[in-house]
Parts: structure tokens; sequence; C-alpha cells
């Protein structure tokens, strides 16, 4: 037996306790796929996603932070073992031969007892095309991952507008609503969005005295030339 066993367990045991507890809770306590879902999505409504780095088991890297601004990002959880993650596969895949130009769609494998093999294994089983990674941790934290599947659609903005369990009608207006966001042109060009205008009370000019070796010195800047200059209304 592998020696790091052990720790490999405790370090897997905060990101699979929910998902085995999902399935061995008593059914009369056991809320619904999307309510747990929805629940891990509480705290991430409205929020900025993490501006991970991942790459696919092709290899290929994936920076979410370049997509922030340009176009929105749509995640899902899924597990080869997951009975729900296949039956909604066609879906899932449809969404990323349709709206792959205009969405980021990557397909997070949970990592939990699977290999990388085994979910190569189901890509050509199913002939998924939609890049795929397999979690080491990070995004099961970071998206609080609690059932699977589990949808996370990212505006064009980089802030998380839904979380859910179903491949229904919510999800298609939550991908809807991201792709109707503006698209920021800081962002384009690989930089944060800022703000479009600077602050409307600016002063007319800024002074302050410096001192030099003859004395002091009243230094003087136009703010208000010089955002007529900028163009800056």
């Amino acid at each position: 037996m592998d020696a790091r066993w052990p720790m490999k367990f405790l370090r897997a045991l905060p990101l699979a306790l929910p998902l085995v507890l999902s399935v061995a809770a008593p059914p009369v306590l056991a809320a619904t796929g999307q309510e747990r879902a929805q629940d891990a999505g509480r705290d991430l409504i409205g929020r900025r996603a993490p501006d991970l780095s991942l790459k696919t088991i092709d290899g290929q890297t994936i920076n979410l932070a370049d997509d922030y601004g340009r176009r929105p990002v749509y995640i899902k959880f899924w597990a080869t073992w997951c009975v729900p993650c296949r039956e909604q596969m066609p879906h899932f895949e449809h969404t990323f031969e349709t709206r792959s130009g205009e969405v980021e769609v990557i397909a997070v494998s949970t990592g939990f007892n699977e290999t990388a093999d085994d979910v190569r294994a189901y890509r050509r089983a199913l002939g998924l095309k939609m890049p795929i990674v397999v979690d080491d941790g990070r995004f099961a934290r970071a998206f609080n991952l609690r059932v699977t599947p589990q949808h996370v659609v990212i505006g064009r903005d980089g802030r998380v507008l839904y979380v859910g369990h179903l491949a229904d009608d919510s999800l298609e207006h939550a991908l809807q609503a991201a792709l109707d966001e503006p698209a920021s042109s800081g962002a384009a060009a690989g930089h944060r969005r800022v703000p479009a205008r600077l602050p409307r009370r600016l002063p007319a000019d800024l002074s302050w005295r410096t001192r030099t070796r003859t004395g002091t010195r009243l230094l003087t800047i136009d703010l208000a030339g010089l955002m007529r200059r900028l163009s800056v209304p």
C-alpha cells in the first residue's frame, strides 16, 4: 500500500464528504440536487470568480482571468460514475458545439475516485469534444462543490451569475443573461475593468508646496485643462 495514502485521503475528505453524504443521507432528510447546488451558490452569486489557471487533459492551458470582461464562462462539475452527469452530457456537449465561440465551456471532472485515464476513456465512449479538466481540489473549494453535476455560469464581468444542478430553463436563462452583458473594452486587451469615468468632484487645480534649496515653491497642476486634453468628461 502507498505510504502516502492516509495523507491523500485526508486531503480529499473535505471535498468528497458532501458528495458522499448526498448519496448516503436518509431519503427523508436528503435535499434535492438543485437545493444543494443553490445552497452552494448562496455565497457565490454576485461575487467575482477566482482567477484560476487550469490545464486540460490534452495539455491546453486555460486562464479564467483572460475571459473575464470578454466572454462568459460556463463550468460543469461532473464525474465518470455520476448517472445524472451522463444523462446531461448531450446538453453540455450541444452547448459547447453551438456556443463555444461566445462562451468558454469547461468540463471539470471532480477527480474523486477516478483518474485522468478514466476521464479519457469516458470522453472517447461519449464522443465529447469540450475541454476537460481533472480538478486538483482548487476548483471544488473555489466554487463550493456540493453535488454532481454542478453548473456554474460566470458573466462577462467575471462575477458568478448562477449555480445549479439541472440542465433546465433556469440554466439556459443564466447563459443568455451572461451573453447579454456588454463586454469590457479594457478587458478585451487583457486588462481588468476600470471605471469609464473619473469622479466629477475633482478640483479645478491641485496645488502643494515643496522645499527647494532656496526656500519653498508652490507647484500647481491644472486638472481641468488636463481633463480637457484627455477628453475626459
